[in-house]
Parts: C-alpha cells; sequence; structure tokens
C-alpha cells in the first residue's frame, strides 16, 4: 500500500499517545462532577503501517513504558 504523505513518525521515536475519545462515550462521564482528562501513554514507535481500507493514513504501533502495545492514529501522537 502506498499513501500520499509520509509518515509523522518514525520507528525508534519517543512519542506522547492520547487516544482521541468522546466523553460521552465513557461511564465516567455520566457520574463525575468534573470531566475526566484522558490517559497519557508514552512509549517508543516499533511498527510503522499503512492502512487505507478503514483509516486512510498511517498506523503507529507504541511499545508503551507500562509494557503494553498500543495502537495510535497520527494525530494522537506528539513526538516528545
Amino acid at each position: 500500500m502506498t499513501l500520499k504523505s509520509d509518515p509523522l513518525f518514525h520507528v525508534g521515536d519517543l512519542v506522547l499517545g492520547i487516544y482521541d475519545f468522546v466523553d460521552y462515550l465513557y461511564y465516567g462521564a455520566y457520574h463525575s462532577k468534573e470531566p475526566t482528562l484522558p490517559p497519557e501513554h508514552v512509549g517508543v514507535v516499533i511498527v510503522v503501517s499503512a492502512e487505507q481500507h478503514y483509516f486512510d493514513g498511517w498506523i503507529y504501533t507504541v511499545l508503551c513504558v507500562d509494557g503494553t502495545r498500543r495502537f495510535f492514529l497520527g494525530d494522537e501522537l506528539q513526538k516528545l
């Protein structure tokens, strides 16, 4: 697969990932007096994949400092 743009992040980049969720999808949004901040995940990009069918962009696999592999889109990541 080829995309029109180059990936924003590369293997080995240290990144901060925050999922782009909508508050009303969470149970805590209905039972909390204050808005809940989304969790932040710090890690290293280990795989960069092109995905055209569902997302039409780059998918980044990040190995987070807690040992979990998480998947992010480019707009959910920030380089540290």
